[in-house]
């Protein structure tokens, strides 16, 4: 199979699996999280049928930001911004770059990465597993954190307590109305 050959070639180039993360208590991050190694249904290094690498992952590739058509923004202030589909084919940017400090666990700087995932461009294969919410996912952002260093990537759940296990990340998007708050960095997000 394809998506496979993909993954397994993700490795070679030294991509680790895209995780999800759901944390307890209704928070969308904080220490007291399950780790689910597949958890990217959105990342053929998670668990994805039919869509590609997500933002971090493509970074650490030299693909995100190898050119202005492929370009994100690094946000370094307070501000509105404005990010174009993922995989759509314009001049808009890419996602969003927003420094997130120094993740507790591993001691090493955090990045958290907010795209518009649409079924358009190189992620028109993007297909649903069982339990994704398919409105929600179009109609809201992603956002991924990580660390470049050292190549994990975590997708974040707007809605935790939804559902329990894995199937929680089905509706990761946040939308509008919704917002996300980084206890570590002080950063909030609100499409």
């Amino acid at each position: 199979e394809a998506r496979v050959v993909i993954h397994e070639l993700g490795h070679n180039f030294g991509l680790h699996h895209s995780r999800g993360r759901v944390c307890q208590g209704g928070e969308v991050w904080s220490t007291a999280c399950s780790i689910y190694e597949y958890g990217d249904a959105f990342d053929i290094m998670g668990n994805a049928r039919g869509s590609p690498f997500n933002a971090l992952q493509m970074r650490r590739m030299g693909y995100l930001d190898a050119d202005a058509a492929s370009g994100s923004t690094l946000v370094t202030s307070a501000g509105n911004y404005e990010i174009g589909a993922y995989a759509a084919q314009s001049s808009a940017p890419k996602g969003l770059r927003i420094p997130a400090g120094i993740d507790p666990a591993t001691q090493l700087e955090r990045t958290l990465y907010v795209t518009l995932r649409q079924a358009i461009g190189r992620d028109s294969g993007l297909i649903y597993g069982a339990g994704y919410d398919a409105q929600r996912t179009e109609r809201g952002i992603e956002v991924n954190t990580g660390s470049e260093a050292d190549g994990e990537s975590y997708l974040l759940d707007a809605t935790p307590l939804s559902k329990s296990g894995p199937s929680d990340l089905g509706d990761a998007a946040f939308v509008v109305g919704e917002s996300f708050v980084d206890t570590e960095s002080g950063v909030t997000i609100a499409p």
